[in-house]
């Protein structure tokens, strides 16, 4: 175990080399989160791919971040005139703020534009190239864009992703001329939704992960920072109290959309990169940019110690060690504590019941680390936002699901760090084993709240679709803080029955339960198992994020879950305190 308190070293040292034959990796976090939008991952050694050890070779900085469009909110209102100050100016709303707006501008391109935009049609863009003023005399041109959100009064989370989105690829058709640009907000209400939406569209919208293409890196073709910069605020017309309203809800919103980057850039990475290893060694480096943030890893010996024996199964057959990760968030007087757990199986290979065929899905199994990704995302969301009077754990049992002659076996009885004996009925189910661990340890922390988070069945995908992550709870007031969680940020949760009828699956004749049953009632199942391993009377819920966490039609990870656990958690706090208020 080595431990990082505030403001102190570790007393064991990571390191920068991550075990394992043909890669070391390191991992930064960015000094600021608009420059290098918080994480860099690093790469410093590529070699021995081939037994023989022909491709030996290195190449340097892979990237410094797959996120390249830095994001500012001004508190300043921004002038809808062109001057050569910026490379593109984008006016958003609805109808008819938008003519109102435009007509007090210094832009006649934009009477153009808004003959050309249906008013009744939300998520229509127009944009136009015109030159810049007279004042300016610089010779430049300067892209000039409107995008309707139609009549409504506070679009929600999809709508403005759009809008956001269709900004920056509207930018990057112009690429090398636009390098920065202003985005103001002609409309006279933003919902929490929204100004998430909005953000995450901008950072998230031109997505693509070049950090691993070696080609680029030896040419020096990547770039080491943000390639747009982009400023969003309001109007000059818009009044005091307006730009007070926007600027608290974009600035809230971007804390969200940057914790995001946290948790793609993480489940993107190869399995070979994001290593237990390399996890561990960002909740490190969380911990040394957060003085609120505590973290304390186990390694397997301490675990075994603590009799870690379901999570330690999972990791036997693998040579990449586990690396069970705690961080803790306290800020002030601790009124409330919850326990955030996430399943961080870096790479799922099925075990011993291997994954076999197209439809397993094998290659992306680097998913798999999802919810454990989302928990540290929540983590810098949180200590960002310096929620008062809360403790908060971040726990992450973090391993790989390998085979080979020391994995564990279908028909294994193993037990749990609660003394509960399991009967291991499919080794490719190994994710509600470490999770089982994990929630073990989490109970004896005497949370408020214990909320796991993972991408767990595929009963759950065929269930929910990609829109909605399944929610099971013992508890009706935490299903309603996390629905309500969702539908502000974007990370839509749906309720699924916890029918303790359905328990009958699990019961076993060797031990004290069978970690899987039948494939009818997977989610309800799976979550049965879950609960056994916090007390009863704790409050307890389990995300099945296995529909929501990968965007299958894009091919990119969607970041789900981090904005979620952030906002469950101010609001679980809000809620706790007013009780106790009220009581008193």
């Amino acid at each position: 175990m080595y431990s990082m308190r505030r403001h102190t070293t570790s007393r064991r040292s990571l390191g920068s080399r991550c075990e394992g034959a043909g890669l070391a990796a390191s991992v930064e976090l960015g000094r600021s989160p608009f420059k290098r939008l918080i994480m860099s991952l690093t790469l410093e050694l590529l070699k021995d791919f081939s037994p023989a050890g022909e491709n030996l070779w290195s190449v340097g900085d892979a990237a410094a971040s797959a996120h390249l469009t830095g994001v500012t909110v001004s508190r300043e209102p921004l002038a809808t005139a062109v001057d050569g100050a910026v490379d593109a100016l984008f006016l958003v709303g609805k109808f008819p703020d938008l003519q109102v707006h435009a007509g007090e501008a210094h832009l006649p391109a934009l009477t153009y534009l808004l003959r050309n935009i249906d008013p009744e049609k939300a998520g229509e863009e127009v944009s136009s190239l015109v030159e810049n003023e007279a004042g300016a005399q610089d010779g430049r041109m300067t892209l000039i864009g409107v995008y309707s959100l139609a009549n409504e009064d506070a679009p929600a989370y999809k709508v403005m992703y759009k809008a956001g989105a269709t900004i920056v690829g509207t930018c990057k058709k112009y690429s090398k001329a636009v390098k920065s640009a202003h985005v103001i907000f002609c409309s006279s209400s933003i919902s929490a939704s929204g100004a998430c939406g909005f953000l995450e569209g901008i950072i998230h919208g031109g997505y693509k992960d070049t950090r691993f293409q070696a080609k680029k890196a030896i040419s020096g073709t990547l770039p080491s920072g943000p390639v747009l910069s982009v400023m969003v605020g309001v109007p000059e017309t818009a009044s005091p109290a307006l730009k007070e309203t926007f600027a608290d809800a974009l600035t809230v919103a971007l804390t969200g959309a940057c914790g995001t980057v946290i948790t793609k850039e993480l489940v993107n990475a190869p399995p070979n990169v994001a290593t237990p290893f390399q996890f561990a060694k960002v909740a490190e480096l969380l911990a040394a940019k957060h003085a609120s943030l505590d973290l304390t890893v186990y390694d397997r010996e301490q675990c075994a110690a603590m009799k870690m024996g379901s999570y330690l199964s999972v990791a036997q057959g693998s040579a990449m060690p586990p690396y069970f990760i705690h961080l803790k968030y306290s800020h002030g007087t601790c009124a409330t504590k919850i326990a955030f757990v996430g399943k961080t199986i870096t790479m799922d290979t099925g075990g011993v019941n291997l994954k076999t065929g197209a439809d397993s899905m094998i290659h992306l199994m680097k998913f798999d680390c999802g919810g454990g990704s989302a928990v540290l995302g929540a983590a810098d969301i949180i200590a960002k936002r310096a929620l008062q009077n809360i403790e908060i754990h971040f726990v992450l049992p973090a391993c790989e699901n390998a085979v080979d002659g020391n994995s564990y076996r279908p028909g294994d009885v193993i037990l749990a760090m609660n003394n509960m004996s399991i009967e291991v009925v499919n080794t490719d189910a190994e994710g509600r084993l470490a999770l089982a661990d994990a929630l073990a340890f989490a109970d004896r922390l005497n949370p408020d709240y214990v909320v796991d988070i993972a991408t767990l069945t595929g009963a759950a995908v065929i269930a929910m679709g990609p829109k909605y992550a399944a929610m099971l709870s013992n508890d009706q007031g935490l299903i309603k803080l996390l629905y309500s969680a969702g539908q502000s940020t974007g990370d839509f949760v749906w309720e699924m029955p916890l029918d303790r009828e359905y328990a009958e699956v699990l019961k076993s004749d060797i031990a004290d339960v069978k970690h899987t049953g039948q494939r009818a009632g997977g989610i309800m199942n799976a979550a049965l198992f879950l609960e056994k391993f916090v007390q009863k009377g704790r409050k307890w819920a389990h995300l099945d994020i296995a529909p929501s966490a990968w965007d299958f039609k894009a091919n990119v990870p969607t970041s789900f879950g981090a904005k979620l656990l952030a906002h469950f958690a101010e609001a679980a706090q809000a809620e706790l305190e007013s009780r106790n208020v009220s009581k008193s």
